[in-house]
C-alpha cells in the first residue's frame, strides 16, 4: 500500500512539475494580459483571449473597481461603430469599455450584464452608465438564435466560454458557478497554458485555413470606405435577415420582454441606462417588414419606460446617409467618429440629470447650501 501511495505521489508531483514548467513557458512567450486602460472587445483578435466572447468572460476581473465608467453592451455594430479610441475622449471623467459581442441577442447581453455584475463591488453599479445598442437584429428569438447542431442544449457564446475551461458546470437547472468570481484572476493564471496552445495552433494554422477554407482577407479602412452596397447585395442581405427570422415578417416579443428585465435590473441595482437605436441605411430602415414591426414593439416599451429615473433613449435609426455604411448595419470607418459624438452628448446629458436629481434629494428646499 506504502508503495502504490508513494507511487502516486509521484505521479502528482511529476504532472504538477509539467504543469508548472508549461505555465512558466507560457508566461515567457505571452505574458498575462493586463488591461491598462477600458476594455475593448474590437481587441480581443490581438490579446491571448482571442474571441469577443472569451474576451468579455476572462477579462472582466478589470471592472471590480468603482471607476466611474461607461459600459456598451450591443452586437457587432457596437464593436465597430463605437471605438473606444473615439469615444473616451469625449468622456474624460468615465472609463469607457466596449463589450460588444457581434452575433449577440438581447439574451446574450444579458448574460454579460450578469458576469459583470458579478465582478464589480456592491458599490459598482452607482458608478456605471449603460449603453444598450438595439435593432431588429438583436431581437431574433433564443430558439432560432442559439438551437444549432455545433452547441449543447442552445448555450450562448458566452455559456460555451462558461464551461470550457470549467470556471462553470452544466446542470438541470442552468450554469452552476464552480470558481468564485473573487477568484478569476488566479483561475486566469492556471488555464494561462491552454490559451497559450489554442493561440499558437491558431496562429500556425492560419495560413492553411485561408487557403483551404477560402477566408477571405479583411478589408483595408480604405477599401471599407469606398465600399458600395448595390442592389444585388441589398438583396442578398435582405435574404440572410429574412432567413435569420426563418421567414417571419414580424418581430417576436420574446426578446423584448429579455430586453425589459434586463433594463428593470439595471436600475433597481441604480445604474444608469441609455438604450441606443441604432443607425441604418434607409434601404433597409424603410423597406424591412422586420423593422417595421420592430419600431412598433420598441415604441410600446419605451411608452412603458417613459418617466423612468435614470434611463435614456437615443433614436439614431436614421441619422446617417446610405453612404456612410459598408452593408446593411455597420458604419464605415469614416461615420464612427459622429457616432461616438451623438452616444458622448446622450451620455452625459443623462449624467449631468442624474446628478441634478441626486442634489434636489439631498437639497430638497433648493437653498444654496
Amino acid at each position: 500500500m506504502k508503495a502504490i501511495l508513494k507511487q502516486a505521489a509521484g505521479l502528482v508531483a511529476g504532472i504538477a512539475a509539467i504543469y508548472g514548467l508549461l505555465l512558466v513557458i507560457s508566461l515567457v512567450l505571452f505574458p498575462m494580459h493586463r488591461q491598462s486602460g477600458g476594455l475593448d472587445s474590437s481587441l480581443a483578435g490581438a490579446t491571448l483571449f482571442e474571441t469577443e466572447p472569451k474576451y468579455v468572460f476572462l477579462n472582466r476581473a478589470s471592472l471590480r473597481d468603482d471607476k466611474e465608467r461607461l459600459i456598451l453592451l450591443g452586437a457587432s455594430n457596437v464593436v465597430t461603430g463605437f471605438h473606444v479610441s473615439e469615444l473616451q475622449p469625449l468622456l474624460p471623467d468615465l472609463e469607457v469599455d466596449n463589450l460588444g459581442i457581434s452575433g449577440a441577442n438581447l439574451t446574450e447581453m444579458r448574460q454579460a450584464y450578469d458576469l459583470i455584475r458579478a465582478a464589480q463591488s456592491p458599490s459598482g453599479p452607482k458608478h456605471t452608465t449603460y449603453a444598450i445598442g438595439i435593432w431588429y437584429g438583436v431581437f431574433q428569438p433564443d430558439g432560432l438564435k442559439w438551437n444549432t447542431p455545433d452547441r449543447h442544449g442552445g448555450e450562448t457564446d458566452l455559456d460555451i466560454e462558461r464551461y470550457r475551461y470549467g470556471f462553470f458546470r452544466r446542470s438541470a437547472a442552468g450554469p452552476v458557478q464552480v470558481l468564485p468570481t473573487e477568484d478569476l484572476e488566479l483561475g486566469l493564471v492556471l488555464i494561462h497554458p491552454y490559451l497559450t496552445i489554442d493561440r499558437l495552433a491558431r496562429d500556425a494554422t492560419d495560413l492553411f485555413r485561408a487557403k483551404f477554407l477560402k477566408m477571405k482577407p479583411e478589408k483595408t479602412v480604405a477599401e471599407r470606405n469606398a465600399s458600395v452596397v448595390t442592389p444585388e447585395k441589398q438583396a442578398q442581405l435582405f435574404a440572410y435577415w429574412h432567413d435569420q427570422f426563418q421567414g417571419a415578417t414580424a418581430v417576436p416579443p420574446e426578446q423584448f420582454a429579455v430586453l425589459s428585465n434586463m433594463v428593470t435590473r439595471m436600475l433597481a441595482d441604480g445604474n444608469r441606462v441609455v438604450v441606443v437605436d441604432l443607425p441604418l441605411p434607409s434601404w433597409h430602415s424603410q423597406h424591412s417588414a422586420l423593422n417595421d414591426s420592430y419600431k412598433q414593439l420598441r415604441d410600446g416599451w419605451l411608452q412603458q419606460m417613459n418617466g423612468k429615473q435614470d434611463f435614456a433613449y437615443l433614436d439614431l435609426q436614421d441619422a446617417f446617409p446610405d453612404d456612410e455604411f459598408v452593408d446593411e448595419v455597420h458604419p464605415k470607418p469614416r461615420t464612427t467618429a459622429e457616432w461616438s459624438k451623438r452616444l458622448a452628448a446622450a451620455v452625459a446629458d443623462e449624467i449631468a440629470k442624474a446628478g441634478a436629481s441626486s442634489a434636489g434629494l439631498n437639497n430638497p428646499t433648493g437653498a444654496t447650501p
